[in-house]
């Protein structure tokens, strides 16, 4: 079967692997090894490798920039497809229909909106397009590439260490401005079939899409952007890049989701930042189990110091779930995706 699997792979001109270590391909550098590991390119690369792990009946799982995912150090049985890069095109003959009768989201608040940094004069000179981008492609790319074409819209997600895909998936947010405001239409992948979805379908919320819970796969997108000079946006987003640059790097983001308002109110806190709980309520920033370190620098993040292992990051999450629990009554939710064997870590 293994080697049927790999020449059916090859025969597809597919670069698949055996055991390849997961920890090389997460942000925050743990995790076991891959049964199988395909790399692929493109949109057409992505289709052809999940309809032949369907065929030979294994399990797969689509990996964008390695963030908001932690592997267990046993690693996956099944396939690892690392989407990682794709084309973008700019949609002329659909552009007048972005933004047309799609209210914004209504997500309750869970961070600061940073008035100081809004841009003033450009939404209002700026045209409408809509670009069309595979789902692998990096979301720092293609900022810097749409900037290139005198496109923005993205500058909020600027630093966000994820593909396009992973950004719809999670509806990311920055600045208190979410993704899946900007996508007009999706193509996703299910049942061995292509269709086609309208911004509705997904019920985006915070940090979350329809995605996880019927396991489709996005396999381009469609986003309502902006068109014309540039010069505010890029300005706006090296200010951002800046207030964002104190962020850790090797992590998998945020681990925990924000407060709500009323977990907020409950706990007369100044702020829903999970971060600010952890460091003033939990008083646990910079705690460390083994190399995995509850940052100094920001309390939502946990660092990989060294060699730390998926068993000690997870065991450190479970003790903050329970501080937190156990002091202030509140349950935190993650944000980050736990996949393998974590039984009694948590």
């Amino acid at each position: 079967m293994i080697k049927s699997f790999l020449e059916v792979c090859r025969a597809n001109h597919l670069n698949c692997r055996q055991n390849v270590r997961l920890s090389a391909y997460t942000t925050i550098g743990v995790g076991g090894p891959a049964r199988f590991f395909i790399k692929v390119k493109n949109s057409d690369e992505l289709l052809a490798s999940i309809r032949i792990a369907n065929e030979f009946g294994i399990p797969f799982k689509i990996l964008g920039n390695g963030s908001n995912v932690i592997f267990s150090d046993s690693g996956y049985s099944g396939v690892i497809i690392h989407n990682s890069g794709g084309r973008w095109e700019i949609a002329e003959h659909a552009s007048q229909e972005c933004g047309k009768n799609t209210p914004s989201l209504k997500i309750e608040p869970r961070g600061g909106n940073y008035p100081e940094l809004r841009m003033k004069n450009h939404t209002k000179s700026a045209r409408p397009v809509i670009i069309r981008a595979d789902s692998g492609i990096r979301l720092s790319s293609l900022i810097n590439e749409l900037l290139r074409h005198d496109i923005s819209g993205l500058e909020w997600f600027s630093g966000i260490p994820a593909t396009v895909g992973g950004a719809v998936y999670m509806n990311i947010h920055g600045g208190g401005n979410y993704f899946g405001n900007l996508v007009h239409r999706a193509e996703l992948f299910a049942n061995n079939k292509l269709k086609m979805v309208s911004r509705e379908y997904f019920r985006f919320d915070y940090d979350y899409s329809i995605l996880h819970e019927t396991g489709e796969i996005l396999i381009r997108v469609e986003l309502c952007l902006r068109r014309g000079n540039t010069e505010e946006p890029r300005a706006f987003m090296k200010k951002w890049m800046r207030f964002k640059s104190a962020q850790p790097q090797k992590s998998a983001g945020c681990i925990f989701q924000n407060l709500t308002a009323q977990q907020q109110q409950s706990l007369n806190l100044p702020t829903p930042s999970v971060g600010y709980f952890i460091d003033k309520v939990l008083n646990l920033k910079g705690y460390r189990l083994g190399d995995a370190l509850i940052s100094p620098s920001h309390a939502a993040f946990i660092e990989n110091v060294g060699k730390a292992t998926a068993d000690d990051i997870v065991r450190l999450i479970g003790y903050v779930i329970k501080k937190a629990k156990s002091k202030t009554g509140i349950a935190l939710k993650l944000e980050v995706e736990l996949v393998g064997d974590f039984k009694d870590k948590i």
